[in-house]
């Protein structure tokens, strides 16, 4: 004889209801940790103002699960957590090297306004034609004359 055995439903809908109780618990202090470290790793890359970064975090964090704390985030969330943080520190990288070029590129182009790069100039002048550099240079007229003895050198060649 087969014996079967009966579940209540009843006893199922308790299984469930004990499972979404664990599912909703807030993370526990040793993923609040873990996740803090990773917000304050993430704001890392935002190198101007990392406490910016990391508050602006934390909030994003807050608004997309529906939190008063980020301690009340939901162990069955946290993946997610995660995943928002690790796309927003991408972003934020991306932001830094654009910021590194942007900078290089205003100090290129506005501080240095097109003036001849002295150190280049020097070095063409002292490795290349071996002359000593002026004791007043005029860098301007130097570089356009340094280059168009390499030119002219190099035509020869």
């Amino acid at each position: 004889m087969d014996a079967q055995i009966l579940t209540f439903p009843a006893a199922r809908r308790g299984l469930k209801a004990i499972a979404l109780q664990e599912e909703s618990k807030p993370i526990n202090e040793w993923d609040l940790d873990r996740l803090t470290d990773r917000i304050e790793w993430a704001a890392s890359a935002f190198e101007h103002d990392e406490a910016l970064a990391t508050k602006h975090l934390t909030n994003k964090l807050r608004v997309a699960f529906s939190l008063r704390r980020i301690e009340d985030l939901p162990r069955n969330k946290l993946a997610e957590a995660e995943k928002i943080i690790e796309h927003f520190q991408g972003m934020m990288v991306e932001f830094r090297v654009w910021q590194r070029e942007l900078s290089a590129l205003f100090a290129e182009q506005v501080l240095r306004g097109g003036d001849p790069w002295t150190p280049t100039v020097k070095a063409k002048l002292t490795r290349h034609l071996r002359a000593r550099l002026p004791e007043n240079p005029d860098w301007h007229a130097l570089a356009e004359a340094v280059d168009a003895m390499l030119a002219k050198n190099k035509a020869k060649s």
